[in-house]
């Protein structure tokens, strides 16, 4: 969309986070290999567990991301 501001790479969200205590896993979605490595990095540096899914196929929450999120979720969370 024309004029529409620029949400980011998602790299603010991941430093924000990295300044406070894991509470949670954090599931990287995304096709920037690039922002994707800083953000894994800055995260980890932070003590968070990161997992990473890249949205590749049209089904990709079912398909990838969802299974990730149960592993890390584990018993607990079903």
């Amino acid at each position: 969309m024309a004029g529409a501001p620029d949400p980011g790479t998602g790299l603010d969200v991941a430093d924000f986070l990295s300044l406070h205590p894991p509470l949670c896993p954090v599931i990287l979605h995304t096709s920037n290999s690039d922002g994707r490595l800083a953000m894994q990095n800055r995260l980890r540096a932070g003590g968070w567990t990161v997992a990473t899914v890249l949205p590749r196929e049209a089904a990709w929450i079912q398909a990838s991301w969802l299974p990730v999120a149960r592993k890390l979720i584990g018993p607990r969370g079903m």
